[in-house]
């Protein structure tokens, strides 16, 4: 089409060394082969190639000549809601050589009509389903003639190959075949990998992929959760500002994919962002930082937040803590992402289309056993919160030790004292000579804090508050040792949270003393919107005799 003249222009004035195709829609219109004839580096394999996934009746006829299983399609009467699929993915150079991602991902789908088909709505990885001997199994007799063949044919496949699968006792299955990345499915599995993504991309655009592979983070599960538009997969409004999203990459292991965002300048995100992303480690992926841009919905499947987590839980409960920290008109997602991994997705929704919008959010079931999210507490993000400042606590112990060679001038016998205490955190220690005092002071931000909710700037205010503590110990001739700050509010914004965090460091640092929490609790029902309060003590050590009246 016309239109690659622009790319392949844009990729010669910037010098482009490679380019990532992840739409589906144009490797079948020919991208690839448009930008190879350019001289581009590319992967994502060419036209020909690409009718592997785009042609459900080439697929089965190509498969069948060369010896590879697929299962039969069987016609429903009526839509069935679709269950959870394994997939395996895979990079192929069209040389023969091709490197597997050693885990199968799990998809979550859902069927609305029988014209729409299925929709990935979610995904988690590895997928409990499959071992390394199925993996093996599917390398084997299906990835490997497949390549082959396509190489016999004429047609080298190179690019990224999805292969879902249905399992069945005599093995895997292929169902059909996939050329993109930018799927729920290759969301979940790109944080799951290890090392430089880079390189084997570069490498599979140079046919030279054999005797590489992919490495993935142990003891790591990832669950992605799709954010659609009200009323997708059937009609839906767009164009709704898309807020949210600076708080939920706070989360930690948490990454935000765009799927179908505009920026106010009306630069289509998705390509954008994914080259950003190719240029980093794998193990990077999905951290940009997007405060500085707005975004507007597009399209029907707009976000989707992927978490990384030491096991399942911890990945679902992170990616979830991301969700809800996104908010857009009429923004719906399924709740029950990698819920029952081993056990396929049952609708509990209405059948109504038309209230599909409301119906679709988290909704109470009969029996359900209520919880302190169903009242507003959401202590997966408070945990995820608290555990994000650990580095801003860990850098402040330093100091409240000497050192960082903070401006306290206090030497000699109480130094070592305080020192002691730092590193023990035991109040008797520090007491046991009977010749030190513990002063205490505790204080709060009200019309500051207020004001910096207007402003949307939280970042100084721990600051303050650090100050008026230790102002007041210090007044007594005494030096603060240890800090501790508590934030209240109606509903976590995680972002907020983070800057009364960081401020509170940085005041903990000049005042040479330790940030030993910044807690976090939800009170609903407290705090008008958007309300909050921030209130800090602190603790400090003086000889008696050396104290100010």
């Amino acid at each position: 089409p016309p239109h690659f003249q622009e790319v392949k222009d844009f990729c010669e004035e910037r010098n482009v060394a490679l380019v990532v195709v992840g739409s589906e829609q144009l490797l079948s219109n020919g991208l690839a082969d448009a930008l190879r004839s350019a001289g581009t580096a590319v992967v994502g394999p060419s036209k020909a190639a690409a009718e592997l996934c785009t042609s459900a009746e080439f697929a089965r006829s190509f498969t069948q000549r060369h010896g590879v299983v697929m299962e039969p399609i069987v016609d429903q009467p009526a839509p069935q809601p679709a269950g959870a699929s394994a997939s395996v993915i895979a990079v192929c150079d069209g040389a023969g050589g091709l490197a597997l991602l050693p885990a199968a991902v799990q998809e979550t789908k859902q069927s609305w009509s029988q014209d729409q088909g299925a929709v990935s709505l979610g995904a988690f990885a590895p997928s409990p389903l499959m071992n390394a001997d199925a993996l093996a199994k599917v390398e084997a007799e299906i990835l490997r003639p497949i390549v082959k063949g396509l190489i016999t044919e004429g047609r080298p496949y190179v690019g990224v190959l999805q292969v879902e699968l249905v399992l069945k006792p005599s093995g895997p299955r292929a169902v059909s075949f996939r050329s993109c990345i930018s799927d729920p499915a290759a969301q979940a599995a790109l944080p799951l990998l290890e090392g430089d993504l880079l390189e084997v991309f570069l490498a599979c655009a140079e046919g030279t992929l054999s005797g590489k592979c992919f490495h993935v983070r142990p003891e790591t599960s990832v669950v992605a959760v799709v954010m659609a538009s009200g009323g997708y997969p059937g009609n839906f409004k767009t164009g709704f500002m898309i807020s949210g999203i600076d708080r939920a990459l706070c989360v930690p292991g948490a990454h935000v994919f765009h799927g179908s965002t505009l920026r106010e300048d009306n630069v289509s995100v998705p390509n954008e962002e994914g080259t950003k992303k190719l240029r980093r480690s794998a193990s990077a992926f999905g951290l940009q930082r997007t405060a500085a841009h707005h975004f507007t919905t597009c399209g029907g499947r707009v976000l989707t937040v992927a978490a990384a987590g030491r096991g399942l839980n911890e990945a679902r409960e992170r990616a979830y803590v991301g969700v809800r920290a996104i908010t857009f008109a009429d923004a719906w997602y399924l709740p029950e992402i990698a819920v029952t991994a081993t056990r396929p997705f049952t609708n509990t929704f209405d059948d109504e289309l038309g209230e599909r919008s409301d119906s679709l959010r988290p909704c109470v079931k009969a029996g359900h056993e209520f919880t302190y999210l169903d009242a507003g507490v959401d202590h997966a993000a408070i945990e995820a919160a608290v555990h994000s400042f650990q580095p801003l606590l860990r850098r402040t112990m330093v100091s409240s030790t000497g050192g960082t060679g903070g401006n306290d001038a206090v030497e000699g016998e109480c130094s070592a004292r305080t020192s002691k205490f730092a590193k023990s955190c035991s109040v008797g220690d520090l007491l046991n000579d009977g010749r030190t005092m513990l002063i205490s002071a505790s204080s709060t931000v009200g019309t500051k804090l207020h004001v910096a909710t207007l402003m949307k700037r939280h970042d100084t205010i721990g600051i303050d508050l650090v100050a008026l503590c230790a102002n007041d110990i210090a007044a007594r001739g005494a030096r603060p040792l240890f800090f501790q700050q508590q934030i209240c509010t109606g509903k976590l914004d995680a972002h907020q949270a983070m800057q009364l965090a960081k401020g509170a460091s940085d005041g903990c640092v000049e005042a040479s003393c330790s940030l030993l929490a910044s807690d976090v609790a939800e009170l609903p029902g407290v705090f008008a919107e958007g309300g909050s309060d921030l209130t800090g003590f602190a603790v400090g050590a003086v000889d008696p005799a050396a104290m100010l009246p």
